[in-house]
């Protein structure tokens, strides 16, 4: 009997051959989309299958893609860090035997201008290769896209380019980083994003206007012309 292949949620992985289960049409993370994580603040007990509080990952509206929505995006982002272990450590990390903490920082912010233009290549899908793609289906496709690092890293500042072969290149260099420590940015991330919003925010701006009356002729007008009260408020 084979040896079955553990599951793989970071699809990044792969997308460039570093992992044995990339003959697989389907990906492992998709799985994760038959489970429903609720956010249950600020209330204490939330409604079922309700997408309150989290963040829509296609943040280009289809038929609008002047509209770039990626603010909340952000704020989603900037929580999490990525973690690279690069191959040249492989004598100090997890060293048990010195008992010396470790000078480096493995971890590294979210460059969220580098990882957004990597995220919105996806909506270019729609006019080069049909109406099934350019959106993303499931909030789990975000780890089929890469994280950049933001600042200078061991392989340099990573930058977005065509084909992303800087962050390739990157994630080459740091080989000793496990598959575990790869997941763990979307692991943080998936609870907080959907692809199917339901719930959505109205905001109320309402004046109250008083009316004064004109006589235009011998038939009295009413006209609405003077503000006397504004209401403005928000409902989900």
């Amino acid at each position: 009997m084979k040896k079955p292949l553990p599951l793989i949620f970071a699809g990044s992985l792969l997308r460039h051959g570093t992992h044995g289960a990339e003959r697989f049409r389907l990906s492992d993370h998709l799985l994760l989309d038959l489970f429903h994580m609720p956010i249950v603040e600020p209330y204490a007990i939330s409604e079922p299958f309700s997408t309150a509080g989290k963040v829509n990952l296609n943040s280009r509206l289809a038929g609008f893609p002047w509209i770039r929505r990626t603010t909340a995006l952000r704020a989603v982002l900037h929580g999490s860090r990525v973690t690279a272990v690069p191959a040249e450590d492989v004598e100090i990390y997890k060293d048990n035997a010195s008992l010396k903490p470790i000078a480096k920082n493995y971890r590294y912010l979210i460059s969220r201008d580098e990882t957004i233009k990597g995220l919105e290549q996806v909506f270019d899908e729609y006019t080069t290769k049909g109406h099934d793609f350019g959106f993303y289906k499931s909030a789990s496709d975000l780890c089929e896209r890469y994280l950049y690092p933001e600042g200078t890293t061991n392989a340099g500042i990573i930058k977005f380019e065509a084909g992303e072969q800087a962050i390739k290149n990157f994630w080459k260099a740091n080989t000793l980083t496990g598959d575990n420590l790869r997941e763990r940015p979307c692991n943080d991330l998936l609870p907080r994003l959907t692809t199917k919003s339901n719930s959505f925010t109205i905001h109320i701006r309402a004046p109250a206007r008083l009316p004064s009356s004109a006589r235009g002729g011998s038939v009295p007008i009413q006209l609405f012309q003077n503000i006397g009260a504004k209401r403005a408020s928000s409902a989900m």
